[in-house]
């Protein structure tokens, strides 16, 4: 007896199935025939999206090629600045030069009136810092009587302070730029924004410093000042002001800062 009776329950297991399939059947054809009655609108909003993410793709490269576009013309534009800030120093140290030359006997020789005539001379045919410096090389190389003259005539030359600012990468170039640019806006002259590189081997700069050369309470202050712009305008929190002293200072002039980043800064 292997025939199974009505109503079994493998008869009603095959029924089911059936009308499984039935309704996989009917949903597949609805399926194809919406996608046949619909597929010009999906394709079209596909080709939509894929122009829509070509466009965005598009923008997103062109935003991040402006972008390094205009920093390599910053970086031009301070190179070109800087340049012609060693041409303009040329220049006025030969005109200098000349200068002396042409009037060594009434600068070094000369008698008590012809040295207080260029004493008023000398500021009117030099910017203060060139007129600064020029009186500073008389004082040192004049006797006595001739010092006190040059001494009156320097007091009287007020030179803007001076501003150099050293970067570690040139990742940190526009952070400088914008420092710069707010120093210029106070008064000061920033003379250059140079890479200096990273630090040496065996040595770590623990914080951004604002370099100052003379030990004097006008320089203390003006120091304490640059420190506030970077803390508080620039959030450049890791930072403070140090003296160098001696021969570290090298041959910097009254009025002269550095600002030395630490590797950090962004």
């Amino acid at each position: 007896m292997n025939d199974r009776e009505p109503g079994s329950v493998g008869d009603a297991h095959l029924e089911i199935e059936r009308e499984r399939l039935a309704i996989d059947k009917a949903r597949a054809l609805q399926e194809e025939r919406f996608w046949f009655k619909n597929s010009g609108t999906v394709i079209t909003a596909l080709v939509s999206l894929a122009a829509v993410v070509v466009s965005l793709t598009q923008v997103w490269t062109a935003s991040i090629s402006k972008a390094a576009e205009l920093a390599r013309l910053d970086q031009q534009k301070e190179k070109e600045a800087a340049m012609l800030h060693q041409q303009q120093e040329r220049e006025w140290s030969l005109s200098v030069a000349r200068f002396v030359m042409e009037n060594r006997n009434a600068l070094f020789s000369g008698n008590p009136d012809e040295r207080r005539l260029y004493a008023k001379v000398i500021p009117a045919i030099f910017p203060p810092e060139v007129s600064a410096s020029l009186f500073d090389n008389l004082i040192a190389v004049s006797d006595a009587p001739a010092q006190a003259e040059w001494r009156e005539a320097r007091a009287k030359v007020t030179v803007p302070p001076s501003v150099s600012i050293e970067i570690r990468n040139e990742s940190q170039r526009a952070t400088a730029g914008q420092i710069a640019k707010s120093l210029g806006d106070g008064g000061y002259v920033v003379t250059e924004i140079e890479n200096v590189g990273p630090e040496e081997q065996g040595y770590t700069q623990e914080q951004t410093e604002v370099r100052y050369f003379r030990l004097t309470k006008e320089t203390q202050k003006e120091a304490q000042e640059i420190l506030q712009l970077l803390q508080g305008t620039f959030g450049i929190t890791k930072s403070r002001v140090s003296y160098v002293a001696g021969q570290a200072a090298g041959s910097t002039q009254p009025g002269q800062f550095e600002i030395w980043f630490r590797r950090d800064v962004p």
